[in-house]
C-alpha cells in the first residue's frame, strides 16, 4: 500500500526547495562586466553629475548590441580633488575601435563620493 501523506510531504518540501532556489537566482545582483554593463544600460535612469575623464585602458568583451561590442574602459577621474582609477562599460561601434587612443577624453556619469555607479556617456574620439 503507497503512503499518500508520505509522498505529499516529500512534494512540498520538493517544491518549496525549488522555490526557494528560483528566488534565489533571481535575486543576485550582478558583479564585474555584467555590472558595468547593466550600469550602462540603466544610466538614464538614475542622476548623477557629469565629468570629463582621461582613457587609459579598454578592453573589449564578448557582450553584443546588434553588431557592435561592449568594452569596459579605465580612466582617470578627479572626484573631490582626488584622482581616482575607475572602469565602465560603453558600446562601441566596430568602425570606431580604430579610435581609440590613450588619454582621449570619455564623459563619465557617476554617483557617490567613491563613484558608487559610473558609466561612460560619450568617448570624444577626436579630442586629446
Amino acid at each position: 500500500m503507497v503512503n499518500i501523506s508520505g509522498f505529499l510531504v516529500l512534494l512540498a518540501v520538493t517544491l518549496l526547495a525549488i522555490s526557494l532556489l528560483v528566488y534565489r537566482m533571481r535575486s543576485v545582483a550582478p558583479k564585474g562586466e555584467a555590472l558595468l554593463i547593466a550600469e550602462c544600460i540603466s544610466q538614464s535612469s538614475w542622476h548623477g553629475p557629469l565629468r570629463e575623464a582621461q582613457l587609459e585602458t579598454w578592453q573589449q568583451t564578448d557582450i553584443m548590441h546588434q553588431s557592435d561590442y561592449y568594452f569596459i574602459l579605465t580612466f582617470t577621474l578627479e572626484i573631490a580633488r582626488q584622482k581616482q582609477q575607475k572602469s565602465a562599460a560603453f558600446i562601441i561601434r566596430s568602425a570606431d575601435i580604430g579610435l581609440l587612443k590613450r588619454g582621449s577624453r570619455v564623459l563619465v556619469k557617476y554617483q557617490g563620493l567613491h563613484a558608487k555607479r559610473i558609466a561612460v556617456v560619450e568617448v570624444r574620439f577626436n579630442e586629446k
